[in-house]
Order: C-alpha cells, then sequence, then structure tokens
C-alpha cells in the first residue's frame, strides 16, 4: 500500500470517527468533518491525476465516439476519368482513385452517430467478385 492509499485510509478512518462521535452527541457541529471530507476529497483528486485509472479499450471507443458522435462528416460520389468513387471524409473509400482529383456528383452530410449505426448492421463485409475483363460481354477467350 503506499504512502498516497494510506493517507486516504486514514482521513477515511478519522471521517468515521467524527461521524460516530457526531451522532452520539459528543461533538456539536460539522465544521472538522467538512475539512475532513474536503482534504479526503482533495487527496482522491490529487491520487487520481497521479495514476490515473486506465480505461480498457472498450470504454476508450465509447469514450471517443460520446465526443465526435453528432461531428457532421461529408460523404461524396466522385466521378474520375477511370469510374466514380466515394469518398467519406475526403478519403476515398471505395471505386478507382480519381486522378486529377475528379468532379464531385453528390456529396451529403451525415454525423458519425448514424455513420456508426449503418456499419454496425454489416455483420461480414465480402468482397465484390470481379470477372475478368471481357467475360461480363461475352468476348473473353
Amino acid at each position: 500500500m503506499t504512502e498516497q492509499e494510506q493517507n486516504i485510509n486514514a482521513l477515511e478512518t478519522e471521517i468515521e470517527y467524527v461521524k460516530e462521535e457526531m451522532r452520539l452527541g459528543r461533538r456539536g457541529d460539522d465544521f472538522s468533518l467538512r475539512g475532513l471530507e474536503a482534504g479526503l476529497a482533495a487527496l482522491r483528486e490529487k491520487a487520481e491525476r497521479e495514476n490515473p485509472t486506465p480505461l480498457t479499450p472498450q470504454e476508450m471507443t465509447e469514450e471517443i465516439y460520446s465526443l465526435s458522435a453528432d461531428r457532421c462528416i461529408e460523404v461524396c460520389l466522385v466521378a474520375g476519368c477511370e469510374g466514380d468513387s466515394v469518398c467519406i471524409a475526403d478519403t476515398r473509400i471505395a471505386g478507382p482513385k480519381a486522378w486529377g482529383g475528379g468532379r464531385v456528383i453528390y456529396d451529403w452530410k451525415t454525423s458519425l452517430r448514424d455513420l456508426g449505426e449503418a456499419l454496425r448492421g454489416i455483420a461480414i463485409i465480402t468482397p465484390i467478385a470481379h470477372k475478368p475483363k471481357g467475360e461480363a460481354d461475352g468476348t473473353a477467350k
């Protein structure tokens, strides 16, 4: 047990003693009790600052999500010379690279919360099977 933990335990014990003394009528004012409780709160805050309780990965994800869930992001459909692509927050997620920047055909604003809800419903993402060039129109040899 660290010295800090010993000090916290000692203050907690002292607070319980003062409360019992007040209950029995041996002490009439709660001035000393309020001072002890304020000291305990300050000591606990200092201990938490110096040795913060680490967040689990799940808690960290939830914390980040809760802080940024209402942030709006842009989803775009971009026409490029090699075909259309989809971009979320300026990052291409599907389709060929739009060399030279491309041209935005459609754009939408959505929240991270809505996007997260949509993605949460997808259990397994399977790749699209691409047919060799020419197979689709019957010209493959």
